[in-house]
């Protein structure tokens, strides 16, 4: 469920946007001093080699991603902070883990709050940062979040991009493809509302294939592999109300982590979905509504389409 990448009950600040002070406002000697034409050139010079928000050392991240981290939040979010409760200017700030939550990157944290409608980052009106700035964001992060050379020598001391994430199955256990293949427990990790139209394609005549409005698996972390057991906890709840305010279901994950509503039991649900989950008092509500059922086709091994990874239980 996009993602997206991936989510969260307490997000930080991620990005701010704040309005630069004008220094002639300060200055009881604006406009009444004129400068040369040599010094207002000099003058210029000097504020281009010194802006206040481009990093001096080199940053090690891509240029366009750091572009993108100038022009909407290093006014809060620099070095030094100026608001902003963490910077965000090397490679190591944004591949570090979100205080908010240790299984997120802070930038795969960030992508979700400049996607988020209740809590967008910049602050303000929702979606700030362009289209073409988020899609490159998101490209970064599929890729692997590699270094870049931006500010300078960037790269890693090796000059290779560091090795991409580790998928680890958390339970050690695996759904054997052997076993029964109309079992609810089957396939998790896997996208199943796409598995089911293919498989109904393939055979239009087979009535024992379910029509699912929703489904997907709860996995303890984000970098689980397809087929590879999910988390077997009957305290966890999963919550899905249309944005629209109409209709409500709550399921419970199977001892695959796998959980599922067929579509003659969801009433009038209807995506997309607020979505949130439960286990006791801890709570994961995903930032933006989740535009259709098919969780697992967003929440891969490594994450697609935004979402950071796994359906993560809380």
């Amino acid at each position: 469920m996009p993602a997206a990448r991936l989510t969260l009950p307490l997000l930080l600040p991620v990005f701010a946007l704040v309005i630069a002070c004008d220094p002639a406002a300060s200055n009881p000697d604006a406009g009444i001093t004129a400068d040369t034409d040599a010094d207002a050139d000099a003058d210029a010079d000097a504020d281009a080699d010194t802006g206040a928000d481009v990093p001096a050392e080199p940053t090690g991240l891509p240029c366009e991603i750091d572009a993108i981290l100038d022009e909407h939040c290093r006014r809060c979010h620099g070095d030094p902070l100026a608001g902003g409760p963490m910077p965000l200017v090397t490679y190591e700030d944004l591949t570090g883990s979100a205080l908010s939550d240790v299984s997120l990157s802070v930038a795969e944290l960030s992508l979700h709050r400049m996607l988020s409608v209740a809590a967008p980052m910049p602050p303000g009106a929702a979606e700030q940062v362009t289209a073409d700035a988020r899609t490159a964001w998101l490209d970064w992060l599929d890729a692997g979040t590699p270094r870049g050379t931006c500010g300078g020598e960037g790269g890693s001391e090796s000059g290779d991009d560091p090795e991409p994430p580790m998928l680890q199955c958390s339970s050690g256990r695996y759904w054997d493809s052997d076993d029964d293949d109309g079992s609810p427990h089957m396939f998790p990790g896997r996208a199943c509302l796409d598995c089911h139209d293919r498989e109904r394609a393939d055979d239009p005549d087979d009535d024992d294939i379910p029509y699912l409005l929703a489904a997907g698996t709860i996995y303890p972390s984000l970098l689980e592999p397809d087929d590879c057991l999910g988390v077997d906890d009957d305290a966890i709840v999963v919550i899905l109300e249309g944005q629209d305010g109409v209709g409500r279901v709550e399921l419970t994950p199977n001892a695959s982590g796998n959980f599922r509503v067929h579509t003659g039991d969801a009433g009038e649900l209807q995506p997309p979905f607020v979505v949130t989950i439960r286990r006791g008092d801890a709570v994961r509500t995903m930032p933006i509504p989740a535009p259709h059922g098919d969780c697992n086709a967003c929440h891969t091994e490594t994450g697609t389409m935004g979402a950071p990874g796994r359906v993560l239980a809380p």
